[in-house]
């Protein structure tokens, strides 16, 4: 059993900023903000500095070179921002930053190019860390994965070779962790010089030191969705849904609350039809609600996106609040 890492492995790391008054009167009277665990004090603000700390996804020896740092000019921006670039000849091994359970995985694109048109042929490894965190692993060569869905695969352990399948401009491996949402989680990587507090950017060299334990504690189980993941759409309490892996033809029943709304929706897209599909289960007086999720194999390739909101009182079922974000869901 490997020993335990000296660091949190995860903090929420959202943005905590003091009202206005409040900054105006401290500074006012000359003095910082107290803030609470995980932010630190930033221009009179509290601000959050947690980071997910994980291991250079490169076995111990290969040295790093990052081509493209977190907030990239080129494509490291919004959702994307705190994704990171590992540079180096193609074929060069990587390996897995967290512990977790195989949920995707592609290998048999052989086509490339610094063109965003070519963003979807990429090869790439998804890895469920048990805490509705995803690490991604993108533009691994042609046969280049060596691990299947189902994998239970240990930090350090190799996961397949870097190429520059998808939209890269030279070998390299874009690795990023993610929420369920789809957005970029500020990584610390373990195994640095101390002087460095886990950072990496370009230019910043050294040596990867991830070494594969040979056994780990990871979850077997794909993660399911923290409760309030659609509570800004109004739903502020669900129980049960899945975020990582979810098997087609089969219900998965979820609870929980939409107050105020007389029903519920669940939409999901379908890649089959190419369109959003609603359906609605009615919500009872005191705001709660259970339905089924389910991801018909007709309408349903290997990913799907849904979402979960209050929907109309009456007529065909739509949701009453439009987002840009959904689940992305992988599907077996």
């Amino acid at each position: 059993m490997r020993a335990e890492p000296t660091r949190p492995r995860w903090r929420f790391a959202g943005v905590l900023r003091a009202s206005a008054a409040l900054s105006l009167l401290l500074s006012t009277h000359g003095c910082a903000p107290s803030c609470g665990e995980g932010t630190r004090a930033s221009d009179g603000v509290c601000e959050g500095d947690a980071r997910m700390w994980v291991r250079v996804p490169l076995p111990a020896g290969t040295p790093i070179v990052i081509g493209q740092g977190m907030h990239g000019p080129l494509s490291h921006q919004g959702a994307d921002a705190h994704a990171l670039d590992f540079a180096g000849p193609e074929g060069t091994p990587v390996s897995a930053a967290r512990d977790g359970v195989v949920v995707a995985r592609r290998s048999d694109s052989t086509t490339g190019c610094g063109m965003p048109g070519c963003a979807g042929d990429a090869n790439y490894v998804v890895i469920d860390h048990g805490d509705a965190t995803f690490g991604r692993y993108w533009h691994l060569m042609p046969g280049g994965v060596d691990v299947e869905v189902g994998d239970v695969v240990c930090e350090g352990e190799p996961l397949g070779r870097m190429g520059q399948t998808g939209y890269a401009v030279g070998p390299h491996l874009h690795f990023d962790v993610v929420d369920p949402l789809g957005t970029t989680l500020p990584l610390a990587f373990e195994g640095l010089d101390p002087g460095v507090d886990g950072w990496l950017w370009e230019g910043a060299g050294g040596a990867s030191s991830s070494v594969a334990p040979g056994f780990c504690e990871a979850s077997t189980l794909p993660s399911t969705c923290p409760e309030g993941l659609f509570g800004f759409l109004g739903v502020p309490r669900l129980e049960g849904a899945p975020c990582g892996l979810a098997a087609r033809d089969q219900d998965h029943w979820v609870q929980g609350t939409a107050p105020g709304a007389s029903r519920a929706a669940l939409s999901r897209y379908s890649d089959v039809r190419g369109e959003w599909i609603h359906e609605c289960a009615e919500v009872t007086p005191d705001g709660s609600f259970r339905m089924p999720l389910r991801w018909p194999s007709a309408e349903h390739g290997r990913v799907t996106r849904y979402l979960i909101a209050p929907a109309t009182e009456s007529g065909p079922c739509r949701p009453t609040a439009s987002s840009g974000v959904s689940v992305t869901l992988h599907l077996r």
